[in-house]
């Protein structure tokens, strides 16, 4: 029996040019994460499906995600990094899944006269929060 295979491409465009915006919204999703497959987002993606609802709901673009100790984990869809002044935080979570934001150790900040740190955050207004798809 002969397989079916379809793909279907378009330019990309960003996501703040589709939106005709200079920033994304977050919104806190105020259930944390505590499942026991916070881990394998495959197997649970309801939860982000769910988060990323919310934030629509409540005028936001993306859900900001919760540790079961309240500190910052990451988004729906999304890492987080985090420039203050010259360091880079990036948020310590036990479920957070790999992104580009974890292969920041590679990158040599001292470079750049930075360092690169990772700790758990709780809810405060940073300069430049960025998030990495």
């Amino acid at each position: 029996m002969p397989g079916f295979c379809a793909a279907f491409i378009r330019p990309y465009r960003h996501r703040l040019s589709i939106l005709n915006k200079t920033g994304l919204d977050l919104v806190t999703f105020p259930y944390p994460r505590q499942t026991f497959l916070a881990g394998h987002k495959t197997l649970n993606y309801l939860y982000y499906d769910q988060a990323g609802h919310y934030a629509g709901e409540h005028q936001g673009d993306e859900a900001l995600i919760l540790n079961p100790d309240l500190t910052v984990s990451e988004t729906n869809t999304c890492n987080i990094i985090i420039l203050s002044g010259r360091d880079i935080i990036v948020p310590a979570s036990d479920h957070v899944l790999p992104g580009v934001t974890q292969r920041l150790p590679s990158v040599d900040w001292k470079t750049w006269d930075m360092s690169k740190s990772s700790e758990r955050l709780r809810f405060k207004t940073w300069p430049a929060l960025l998030m990495s798809f």
